[in-house]
């Protein structure tokens, strides 16, 4: 990122700079979500292999802004499985094409799936019998 910024001789404003961050923060937390889910559910489907390439799968789309994306790809992408808020909302951010109130939302966003993919967790581990045949 330095390299970009220093490529487009861009120099983010602190605010910029601790928007990025919490931005960043919200989609690790996002991320981690969407991936103890899935992981979540093969204590139920034992034969599904590589769930994880699932998320690195969703998280390919992100290699592109999501205004590379059109309707209802990019309202999935957005809303569904909002991959948009974990890659190219804290770039904008850096950029300084993001609104502060977006941080918040973000924060939102990420804190819900988290509370529901630990609560997910904790049932399915009432269910668990244990690896062995």
């Amino acid at each position: 990122m330095a390299y970009a910024l220093w490529r487009l001789s861009y120099v983010p404003r602190p605010g910029q700079i601790a928007l990025f961050v919490v931005l960043s923060a919200a989609a690790m937390v996002l991320l981690y979500s969407f991936n103890l889910i899935l992981q979540t559910t093969t204590i139920w489907l034992v034969n599904i292999e590589r769930m994880d390439a699932i998320v690195m799968g969703l998280l390919e789309t992100g290699r592109f802004p999501i205004s590379f994306y059109r309707g209802w790809v990019r309202a999935a992408l957005t809303v569904i499985i909002p991959v948009a808020f974990m890659t190219t909302f804290p770039a904008r951010a850096l950029l300084g094409r993001m609104d502060a109130w977006l941080a918040v939302v973000a924060v939102g966003l990420a804190v819900l799936p988290f509370i529901l993919a630990s609560a997910f967790w904790r049932s399915a581990l009432r269910y668990y019998t244990g690896a062995s045949a």
